[in-house]
């Protein structure tokens, strides 16, 4: 697992909020090229994995409909962290996902990150839907939740906040 995620040095809390899956994904600032293309600023590239992920902290409608078009484009899968201004303080941290499909384009809204009690982390949605793995090989879909009861969701949905809340105060305070 890489020490130095790529958005270690940014300022917005926003990008650092990123750290999170890139740790889970296995992401270092050697694999990123910077990528634009409709994305927020600071999005990155990983062709290891066939990821675009970027994060900002304007809520929907900014950015809307935008990863499924960046996925539909480049043929990638794509991640995009919504923070608000406050994440996981006073704004909840949401993920929209596009995944590349041969060919077509799955768009999963509403995510949230996930800490499961044996580490791995997933995006677990609102309702029954999809789920989504990180791991070092990238997002694996899965259509069985990673929790067996809703206090079990309850419990890996806050040890990820509390990971994003941690995550923010130590680099703040550098």
């Amino acid at each position: 697992m890489s020490s130095a995620p790529p958005v270690g040095v940014f300022a917005d809390p926003s990008t650092r909020v990123l750290a999170l899956p890139f740790a889970a994904l296995d992401l270092s600032a050697a694999d990123a090229t910077p990528f634009t293309n409709g994305m927020p600023a600071a999005s990155c590239e990983f062709a290891r994995i066939n990821l675009v992920a970027g994060a900002t902290p304007v809520s929907a409608p900014m950015f809307r409909d935008v990863a499924g078009h960046v996925a539909h484009e480049t043929g990638r899968d794509v991640m995009l962290v919504r923070t608000g201004l406050h994440p996981e303080t006073l704004d909840p941290v949401r993920v929209e996902i596009a995944l590349n499909a041969a060919g077509d384009t799955i768009v999963l809204t509403d995510m949230s990150f996930y800490r499961h009690h044996d580490g791995a982390l997933w995006l677990v949605p609102a309702s029954n839907s999809a789920y989504l793995e990180l791991t070092a090989d990238g997002l694996h879909l899965h259509t069985v939740p990673p929790f067996v009861t809703w206090f079990e969701r309850g419990d890996g949905l806050c040890r990820a906040a509390a990971e994003i809340v941690r995550l923010l105060r130590r680099r703040s305070a550098r």
